[in-house]
C-alpha cells in the first residue's frame, strides 16, 4: 500500500504505522505540504495574489486548490518513479484523505483476476475502480 500524505498529521501518521504491522506500506510525505506551509506556498500567501488577475473566470488564486494540484501531481510523479515499487507487480496508494469502500479488497482482487485472464485488453496493465452510490 502506497500512502501519500499532505503534511504529518500525528493522527493520521499514527494510525499508518498500525497498518504496517499487517500490510507492506509504502509512505510518501509531500514536502510542500499545506499543512506545514499555513501561510506560504503553496498555501495561504497572499502576496502570490497582487497583481495576478485571476484564472480565466477572475478568480483569485486559491490555496486549497493549490495544495491539492500540487499533492497531486507531485505524488503520481513520485509513485510512478518510485524505486521502491519496481519489484512489484501490484500495487495501491491512496492519499490520507480517501475514503474507501469496505468492499476495496475484493474489488482490487477481482480486478486482478480479470486483468489476468484478459491478458492485453488492458492499458499498460492498469485498471481503475468506481463506486456506484
Amino acid at each position: 500500500i502506497v500512502i501519500s500524505h499532505d503534511g504529518r498529521v500525528p493522527d493520521v501518521v499514527e494510525y499508518v504505522e498500525e497498518l504496517k504491522q499487517d500490510f507492506k506500506v509504502v509512505q510518501l510525505f509531500h514536502p510542500y505540504s499545506c499543512y506545514e506551509h499555513p501561510h506560504s506556498f503553496p498555501g495561504n500567501d497572499s502576496s502570490l495574489n497582487q497583481h495576478y488577475l485571476g484564472d480565466s473566470y477572475g478568480n483569485p488564486r486559491s490555496e486549497w486548490a493549490t495544495c491539492c494540484k500540487h499533492h497531486f501531481t507531485w505524488m503520481l510523479k513520485t509513485v510512478f518513479a518510485s524505486e521502491d515499487l519496481k519489484d512489484y507487480d501490484t500495487f495501491f496508494f491512496s492519499e490520507e484523505d480517501y475514503v474507501v469502500s469496505p468492499t476495496i479488497y475484493t474489488g482490487i482482487v477481482d480486478g486482478l483476476n480479470v486483468m489476468a485472464k484478459t491478458e492485453n485488453s488492458t492499458r499498460n496493465g492498469y485498471f481503475g475502480l468506481t463506486v456506484d452510490w
